[in-house]
C-alpha cells in the first residue's frame, strides 16, 4: 500500500514541478504537502470520501494576510501556485460534509491546532513536502451535554461576521470537538458529555480567549459564552529578521535548555514558559549584548511533556512562540 502511494504521488507531482520549472518566474514557488488523516493521506490510495481544503496565509511585517484557498481530493495532495518569496502558515482539514470530518480538526502545518504555535514556513524555492498530519479528535461517548455561545471582534462589532472555527479542548489541550460559527457569530456544540474543557475559536493572525467551562450532572448546559477576539497580533516573530535571531537547543532536552539570541543591538528580552493550557510555569528578563548571547533554563523540575516559550522583544513587539519538549 505505501510503495503503491509513494509511486502515484510521483507521477501525479510532476506535471506540478514541470509547469513551475517552464513558467519562468524567479520570484514565485510552487508549494505542496499532503494532508493525512491517521497513517495514511486523504482519498489515498482508494477513495475515503474526503474533500480537503488548504489555506494559505502571507506574513507581512505584523498582519497576516489570507494568500489563497484551494479545494482538491486527488490523493490528498494540495498545492499553491506563483507563492512569493516570503514567511508563511498553511492550515488544511475536511471540507464540510467529508466522510472523517467529525474524527479529524483542521490542522497547520507544524501539527498545531491554534496559528499561535504554528510553524511559520520560508519561502524561497519551490517546496513539495509541506506535509500537514490533522490533530485527531478525542474519542468519547455522546453527552447530555451543550454549549452555545458567540463571537465578538473588537474592531468588527458592526459589521457581518465570517464563520470561524470554535474549538473545544480538554483541560490538557486536546481537542475534543469543533465547529463553526454562523453568520451572526453564534454557535452551539451538541452531545458534549460531562467533563472540564477549554473553549476557544482560531481565527488566523487574531487572538482569541479561551474560556474555561464545566459541565457536570447538575448544570448540562453552558449557553451565552462570548468569546472575544483581537483583530491583529500584538508581534509575530518569523524566527529570524533583520536584526533578531532566536534558536533553542537541545530541543528536546532531558534537563538544561539553552535560548541562542543573536542581535545587532542591546536589548533585553522577556522569556515566559508556560505549558499547553496557557499555564505560566516561568518568567524572566534575559539582557542581551550585541552579537551573540546564551541563556539557560532549568527544565529538570519540570514533567516530560510540551511547553510553549514565549519570548518578547519589547523594542519591536515582537513575539517568537518556540514548542519546547522535555523528555
Amino acid at each position: 500500500m505505501k510503495k503503491l502511494c509513494l509511486i502515484l504521488l510521483t507521477v501525479s507531482l510532476w506535471p506540478f514541478a514541470l509547469a513551475g520549472q517552464n513558467r519562468g518566474v524567479s520570484d514565485s514557488f510552487l508549494l505542496g504537502g499532503l494532508l493525512y488523516a491517521g497513517e495514511l493521506p486523504i482519498n489515498n490510495p482508494e477513495n475515503t470520501g474526503d474533500i480537503g481544503v488548504a489555506y494559505l496565509y502571507r506574513l507581512e511585517g505584523n498582519l497576516i494576510i489570507p494568500a489563497d484557498t484551494v479545494v482538491f481530493d486527488s490523493l490528498g495532495y494540495f498545492f499553491f501556485e506563483q507563492v512569493r518569496s516570503g514567511y508563511y502558515f498553511i492550515k488544511a482539514g475536511l471540507a464540510p460534509g467529508s466522510v472523517h470530518s467529525n474524527f479529524y480538526l483542521p490542522t497547520y502545518y507544524g501539527e498545531e491546532a491554534l496559528w499561535e504555535r504554528a510553524d511559520t514556513i520560508w519561502v524561497n524555492s519551490n517546496n513539495y513536502d509541506l506535509h500537514i498530519r490533522m490533530l485527531n479528535l478525542e474519542p468519547y461517548l455522546m453527552g447530555p451535554c451543550r454549549i452555545s455561545g458567540f463571537l465578538t471582534f473588537e474592531n468588527l462589532l458592526d459589521s457581518p461576521l465570517p464563520p470561524c472555527e470554535v474549538i473545544l479542548a480538554t483541560t490538557t489541550g486536546v481537542p475534543a470537538a469543533y465547529t463553526f460559527s454562523g453568520p451572526a457569530g453564534t454557535f452551539s456544540m451538541n452531545d458534549i458529555p460531562y467533563g472540564e474543557y477549554v473553549l476557544t475559536a482560531d481565527v488566523t493572525g487574531s487572538t482569541a480567549q479561551k474560556i474555561p467551562v464545566s459541565l457536570y450532572e447538575g448544570k448540562p448546559q453552558a449557553e451565552g459564552i462570548e468569546i472575544r477576539l483581537h483583530s491583529g497580533p500584538q508581534g509575530i516573530s518569523l524566527d529570524r529578521g533583520e536584526d533578531l535571531e532566536i534558536d533553542l537547543f537541545p530541543n528536546p532536552t532531558p534537563d538544561l535548555l539553552t535560548i541562542r539570541i543573536r542581535t545587532l543591538a542591546p536589548k533585553e528580552i522577556s522569556a515566559i514558559l508556560t505549558d499547553l493550557s496557557g499555564i505560566l510555569l516561568l518568567a524572566r528578563s534575559i539582557p542581551c549584548a550585541k552579537g551573540e548571547s546564551l541563556e539557560t533554563i532549568d527544565l529538570s523540575s519540570f514533567a516530560p511533556g510540551t511547553y510553549i516559550l514565549k519570548l518578547k522583544d519589547p523594542e519591536s513587539k515582537m513575539i517568537t512562540t518556540k514548542k519546547v519538549l522535555r523528555r
